[in-house]
């Protein structure tokens, strides 16, 4: 991207997924991507963040926030939904820059994103991370860690991530 090589994490006939390098500067730029003599480029915007959760097909019609239950770190799912007030780790691309920054490509320390405005809103209510940075031990994956509502009402309820870049996508999430 932009004449810096980016690190791969999956490549498929139909499917490249690879982190965006820190040192591309926002703005328009060129992603060119290469096999053997074959390349081709496409023109893209590189922004500062652009939230989005991971989602994982679940046990129930739609694809599940990627959500764990942080006493176990199992997943949260239709048939292990959340409980109101407990305490959950989401997991999350597109976050920004973080302290200290990250090394792409590497395993990330816990590392903050830079201050700002952010929130996790759980069905148009507010719940404030107690961390949102780089997932320990991953590359190029945040995590946002956040407690339900005490009084949350049980079945479907949809979550998404704001920040002073913008929101991601609605999913979600099953509370029992």
């Amino acid at each position: 991207m932009g004449g810096i090589a980016a690190p791969l994490y999956y490549v498929s006939p139909g499917q490249i997924n690879f982190q965006v390098p820190y040192g591309v500067p926002l703005g328009s730029t060129t992603l060119a991507v290469t096999r053997g003599s074959q390349s081709g480029q496409r023109a893209l915007q590189v922004a500062a963040g652009a939230p989005g959760i991971f989602t994982a097909a679940g046990d129930g019609s739609s694809n599940d926030a990627l959500v764990v239950h942080t006493s176990d770190y199992s997943r949260v799912t239709q048939a292990s939904p959340v409980k109101a007030g407990e305490y959950l780790a989401m997991f999350c691309t597109g976050l920004g820059v973080t302290n200290p920054p990250a090394v792409e490509g590497q395993p990330a320390q816990p590392a903050q994103i830079l201050p700002g405005y952010f929130f996790v809103d759980v069905n148009s209510r507010e719940a404030m991370p107690s961390y949102a940075g780089l997932a320990p031990g991953y590359a190029g994956l945040y995590q946002v860690n956040f407690q339900l509502p005490a009084d949350q009402e049980s079945g479907m309820t949809v979550v998404s991530f704001y920040s002073s870049s913008g929101q991601s996508q609605l999913v979600p999430l099953w509370v029992q």
